[in-house]
């Protein structure tokens, strides 16, 4: 059987010009500037043959392996990688190229008769959610007025009349959306925010005698995205590491315009100011719609994970449509831990009785801290080795680290067990947990305390075996924000299911 492993070019990117760059998007900015250039051509990709895909093929490689082997060979991991996958028979990748369907056209996936397996499937709405739900401000929109107007002025008497008259109704919905913005700023000054279904918002754009599906099928034959990106917008670009400048302003729209033509009930618009920009946001809720088609074309799909219970909202949200006791099989098996070696415990109270309550009034409560404090001293008393510790956000782990290290209570613990702490930069995570896992299996070492965050990128995926996690303590719990518009409006469609 032929294996492939498909990643980033953060992961497997090997030319030092690209791969040191501080974001993805610079990275990705960087590797394409470098493939459309005769002179800078990247020399990793001039490289790329068939031999390098066979020695790809000839053994099963993760990513950090697959990244080796592109250094030794000299030739690009990322794009080689993505040859070989045509001829594999197992192919790995992240959820978000396998979900998005233009990233599985992209990569030429065929998901017919396929076997698709999720692991860690507990993301996967919420991943479905994030990749369907798109984002337009009204800066986006002034640019991409500007740059329509710009293209045409330039080739508008080359251009045949169903050209010219598409590129009209998109400076329409443009220019609806523009009114609809400077209307929203005095409309509703001094709200937040502002929710819409689908259609009241076509209506409100005054578009809904416009074919979308046309206007997005035109954009997507023309190319007319791609076509032209200004000097004025790759400045913008330069200075904010969140854009791409090979995403243009017309993709950002015409991904919008996608979502304005799906099923009312599937979604919710919702529009508000940030950063002195009007933001126009879709909210999937119906996760079912986008997935649907990966089910269909697929001969199985399995969801595979250890927190997937209760698994009927997993039904419920992603097969609908499927019969329960024909289609769906169910299978749950026993933890691997013997309940024998198992304690677990919710500790309400610290040592000194002041209540635990993490809620955002309460949560820098000093004594409350002090007390969370000389709790893990207590802890770290009793349970030898590695002990991992989950705050509900890199914010507030940060907040309490400052606290302890300020009140002596950082270097009480430290006296204890070394502490280590999870980066944000997840290029420092691989660095940080073979540390921890060096001091635990130092025999001259009292043990050490990893502290991380819930969702963060040591939260999954990283198995805590046999001395690296002796003890696990959550501090709190990680609610969703019960007055998030996005969850307010998820539980309402879900109470009408």
């Amino acid at each position: 059987m032929k294996c492939v492993s498909l990643g980033s070019r953060k992961n497997l990117c090997i030319n030092p010009k690209v791969r040191n760059l501080s974001s993805l998007n610079r990275i990705n900015d960087k590797c394409l500037d470098m493939n459309e250039g005769k002179k800078t051509k990247c020399r990793y990709l001039c490289n790329e043959n068939e031999e390098f895909k066979d020695v790809i093929l000839s053994d099963i490689y993760d990513i950090e392996e697959l990244a080796s082997l592109g250094i030794r060979h000299e030739n690009c991991p990322y794009y080689g990688s993505r040859s070989a996958s045509k001829m594999a028979q197992i192919i790995t990748l992240p959820y978000n190229l396998l979900i998005q369907k233009s990233s599985r056209e992209a990569l030429g996936l065929d998901l017919k008769d396929s076997i698709i397996i999720f692991d860690e499937a507990h993301n996967i709405i919420d991943t479905i959610t994030n990749t369907y739900s798109f984002m337009l401000d009204s800066n986006m929109i002034d640019r991409a007025i500007s740059d329509i107007n710009e293209y045409l002025g330039k080739y508008g008497k080359r251009l045949k009349g169903k050209n010219i008259m598409y590129i009209q109704q998109i400076i329409v919905i443009l220019k609806a959306f523009q009114d609809y913005y400077i209307n929203f700023k005095k409309e509703y000054i001094g709200k937040k925010s502002y929710l819409s279904t689908i259609n009241e918002f076509l209506i409100k754009l005054n578009i809904d005698h416009i074919n979308l599906l046309k206007v997005k099928k035109y954009l997507e034959t023309s190319k007319l995205p791609q076509k032209k990106i200004n000097d004025k917008y790759n400045n913008i670009v330069e200075g904010n590491e969140e854009l791409s400048r090979h995403v243009s302003p017309l993709m950002v729209v015409e991904n919008f315009i996608f979502t304005l033509s799906n099923q009312d009930k599937d979604g919710r618009i919702l529009i508000y100011e940030e950063n002195k920009a009007i933001v126009f946001k879709y909210l999937l809720l119906n996760p079912s719609s986008s997935f649907k088609s990966i089910v269909e074309e697929a001969r199985t799909v399995v969801l595979a994970g250890g927190t997937l219970e209760p698994i009927s909202d997993f039904i419920e949200q992603l097969f609908p449509y499927l019969n329960r006791e024909k289609e769906i099989v169910h299978y749950s098996y026993d933890h691997v831990i013997d309940s024998s070696s198992l304690l677990t415990m919710i500790v309400e109270k610290g040592p000194l009785g002041s209540p635990f309550i993490f809620n955002y009034e309460n949560r820098n409560n000093q004594k409350m801290l002090k007390e969370l404090g000389q709790l893990i001293l207590n802890v770290i008393n009793v349970i030898p080795d590695g002990i991992v510790v989950f705050f509900p956000s890199y914010h507030y782990l940060n907040e309490v680290w400052e606290f302890w290290n300020n009140n002596n209570c950082l270097k009480q613990i430290g006296n204890k067990k070394r502490i280590f702490k999870e980066p944000r930069n997840s290029k420092l995570v691989e660095k940080t947990l073979n540390d921890y896992s060096q001091e635990i299996n130092n025999n001259n070492s009292k043990g050490a305390l990893l502290l991380c965050v819930v969702g963060g990128k040591m939260s999954e995926g990283i198995n805590f075996s046999d001395k690296l996690g002796r003890g696990v303590i959550v501090i709190g719990l990680p609610f969703a924000n019960k007055e998030s518009y996005e969850l307010k409006e998820k539980m309402k469609y879900l109470d009408n299911q």
